[in-house]
């Protein structure tokens, strides 16, 4: 894992501090797992830039003012080019 100066790594050190010492090695993996996260994030933005993910509550039914909400909101997104994510389901994730 490199430390260089590049937008991931400095945009995670300002939300989260420099690295851990190399001594903390738990400190490090932790620190080094948030950073690939954030890698990826990044990835993923920059292959999809119009995308939205949406996580919500896994037990309201599709009766719900709230899912019928979520659907229309999607359905506007995808409707203007948005890539829309979803947790997956069950609920309003559908």
């Amino acid at each position: 894992l490199s430390y260089s100066s590049d937008g991931v790594v400095l945009a995670f050190e300002q939300l989260v501090g420099r690295p851990p010492h190399p001594s903390d090695s738990e400190g490090l993996k932790i620190y080094e797992h948030l950073l690939e996260d954030l890698r990826q994030m990044k990835d993923f933005e920059d292959k999809y830039p119009m995308a939205m993910v949406a996580f919500g509550g896994a037990r309201l039914s599709t009766d719900n003012p709230y899912y019928e909400l979520a659907e229309q909101v999607g359905g506007i997104l995808a409707t203007k080019g948005y890539l829309v994510r979803t947790g997956a389901g069950p609920g309003i994730m559908d």
